[in-house]
Formats: C-alpha cells, sequence, structure tokens
C-alpha cells in the first residue's frame, strides 16, 4: 500500500493508496476515509478560539487521525501573535485527544522548538513539506518526531533532496500536498535517492504509519 501522510485533493479511485486529506471544514469527511483537522497558520484572525472550538468538536470523529495541519508562519507575520496562540491551543487539544499533530511551519523552526519544549507533548509529531537541513531535524530528537516529504524531494537543488538520506527511515513519510503528482512519484523518486527498493519503502512506511496511528 502506497500511504499518502498529507493531501488537499481527495482521491476515492486507488484503493491501494491511504490517504489523509487536510479538512478545515470545508470538505464533508463523512465522504473521505481518513481525515486531519486543524487551523492553519495562514488562515488564523481573531475568530480563531471560536474556530479552534468547532475543529476539537470534528476531531473526536473516528475518522479524524491527526490534528493538523497547525503551525507557524512568519511569511504572516500580521498574525504572528494570534499565530502563537492558536497553535498552543491545538496542541493542547491534540495532547488531550492523543493524536498525532501535522506541523505546517515556515522559517520559524527555532519559535515551533521552543513552544514544544515549554509544553513538551508526548504524542508523535510530523513535520510536513520538510524542506530543512538535518540540523533543524535534529531540534526535535527529544520527541517522537516524523519527516514528511514530498515534490521538493524530486528536486536536485533542495534541501529536502540533499538531506533526505540523512533522515531516519523510521522518522520518514510521504506527501503529495497540493501537488498535482501521484504518490507513487514520491515513492520511487526515495528509491532513487537512498537505495532502498520502492517495496521496502512501502513496508516501511507502512510500519511508521502502524505504529503512530491507531485504526
Amino acid at each position: 500500500m502506497f500511504i499518502n501522510i498529507h493531501t488537499h485533493k481527495k482521491d476515492e479511485t486507488n484503493l491501494h493508496i491511504l490517504n489523509i486529506l487536510a479538512n478545515y471544514g470545508d470538505v464533508d469527511f463523512n465522504t473521505i476515509p481518513y481525515f486531519s483537522i486543524g487551523l492553519h497558520p495562514w488562515h488564523v484572525n481573531s475568530n480563531f478560539n471560536t474556530i479552534i472550538k468547532k475543529i476539537e468538536e470534528i476531531a473526536l470523529h473516528k475518522k479524524c487521525l491527526a490534528i493538523g495541519e497547525i503551525g507557524l508562519d512568519k511569511l504572516h507575520k500580521n498574525t504572528w501573535t494570534d499565530q502563537n496562540k492558536a497553535l498552543e491551543k491545538q496542541i493542547i487539544i491534540a495532547i488531550k485527544l492523543k493524536k498525532p499533530i501535522i506541523f505546517h511551519c515556515v522559517k520559524c523552526y527555532s519559535e515551533l522548538a521552543q513552544l514544544l519544549s515549554k509544553i513538551k507533548p508526548k504524542i508523535p509529531l510530523i513535520f510536513h513539506a520538510f524542506n530543512e537541513n538535518i540540523q533543524v531535524a535534529k531540534m526535535f530528537k527529544n520527541f517522537d518526531s516524523y519527516f514528511s516529504f514530498g515534490h521538493l524531494l524530486l528536486n536536485s537543488n533542495t534541501k529536502a533532496y540533499k538531506n533526505f538520506h540523512l533522515i531516519s527511515p523510521n522518522s520518514i513519510f510521504f506527501e503529495t500536498d497540493e501537488a498535482n503528482i501521484d504518490i507513487k512519484e514520491i515513492y520511487l523518486q526515495a528509491s532513487k535517492i537512498n537505495g532502498m527498493s520502492v517495496e521496502q519503502w512501502e513496508q516501511q512506511i507502512e510500519k511508521n504509519f502502524s505504529k503512530i496511528f491507531k485504526l
């Protein structure tokens, strides 16, 4: 089975692909196999408390496997204070519900690491679209951390491509996010980079998935 840990595109045509669809409340979760729910930092506004309350209610659904994507984004500095408040509240919800978190983080890994060190969550943390060096990954070594790779793995000029082989396969997931690609392309590229076969990657990602998600 090919597992797509994070996508914004609904796929009901391939029974051999398990997708976790990012849901911000605008998708009927009763029509999709599994989903994650969270307030994306781009969408944070002064009404975030009301939105997060609704998210917590939806997160109780049996098909909701994770809280996310949530996080911090310095490209949206006008909501920076509210981003931090909204993120902390959602991390607390994830801890309460014992669900993994899927993080969105842009230019603020140090700030995220500081917040996590303060809260000390003992739940799996998935850093989606990871495109940083190994030093950034090591910032989260004291947590149950995983790093998800997507279309940037197809570009040899990216940090994702250059540092992929330095991340333990035990801590890796694959995703398509919003890209118009097949998740199988990511598996194939991972195989080309580190020498593991596609079949070995299938087994490894299934093992990682089974470890942190309780279906």
